[in-house]
């Protein structure tokens, strides 16, 4: 994985954003946002950011997609 923002989602049935956003192992070449990466491992490559239950990272997405004035 890499380059990837991962956030925000849901596994189980917790409510949205409560719950782990990735589970398992992954293979990171760095530069990802993972929101809540409690039960998974592999993001300490270069760039990579993640967030715990404790203390999720939020990627900062407005909910819809919208004109911001590119081309």
């Amino acid at each position: 994985m890499t380059n990837t923002i991962v956030a925000l989602n849901t596994l189980g049935p917790a409510p949205a954003g409560s719950g782990p956003d990735v589970v398992g192992p992954f293979t990171s070449l760095g530069y990802n946002l993972i929101g809540i990466a409690d039960g998974s491992t592999d993001f300490t490559a270069t760039g990579d950011q993640s967030g715990t239950t404790a203390t999720p990272l939020d990627p900062w997405l407005d909910a819809a997609l919208a004109d911001n004035g590119g081309p």
